[in-house]
């Protein structure tokens, strides 16, 4: 009687197990370059576009969500490649490649380098910082001026955590990024300045 496979084969998953003579053999269950082309035709159709998960999306076994967990896997292994970690299967051609199609391996920093660079736009076009609640073009953008104000006075008190643990976002070189293009920190002092012109 013929025994069935019945082995669950995630694709994104890396085995690793100890050949007989004690050198560590890597076995991925998918091939990197050919994920990496998927990526790259699912741009090609996407408005170039990397697949990204819907808030509150819940996919498992679809083709866009194997490419996500995919995706993150590479931001994962860049990380820890830059923490020292050795076990990292990042190496500079996969960091190359995907450079080359405009990944993005830090998420959190591209997203504060956008929305500073709106804020530009903003100052430039309005002469100020004091984005209003819902603003048009970028309805977030006076919650993130928010949140960089709030950061920013927990940086100047020192203190580095809020109420609930988490570290201060702030760091010296945002803030010389925002002092350049012309952010108020303190939007009290700069009114009460503003009324006594």
């Amino acid at each position: 009687e013929e025994v069935k496979d019945t082995t669950d084969h995630k694709e994104e998953e890396y085995e690793e197990e100890e050949s007989d003579d004690g050198v560590e053999c890597n076995r991925q269950r998918f091939n990197w370059e050919e994920t990496f082309q998927k990526i790259v035709q699912f741009k090609k159709k996407n408005n170039n576009r990397f697949p990204t998960e819907s808030r509150g999306m819940l996919v498992y076994n679809t083709q866009k969500a194997k490419l996500i967990r995919w995706i993150d896997r590479q931001r994962y292994e860049y990380a820890a490649l830059k923490r020292g970690d050795n076990t990292s299967r990042m190496t500079s051609e996969k960091i190359e490649k995907l450079k080359s199609i405009g990944f993005i391996f830090d998420v959190h920093k591209h997203g504060w380098n956008t929305y500073c660079k709106d804020l530009r736009s903003f100052i430039k076009k309005w002469g100020h910082s004091r984005v209003p609640v819902g603003y048009g073009p970028n309805p977030k953008l006076s919650r993130w001026v928010d949140n960089q104000r709030h950061q920013y006075n927990r940086f100047m008190r020192g203190d580095g955590k809020d109420k609930n643990g988490k570290n201060c976002l702030m760091t010296p070189e945002r803030i010389k990024k925002l002092k350049k293009i012309g952010f108020v920190f303190d939007v009290y002092s700069d009114n009460w300045k503003r009324r006594l012109e």
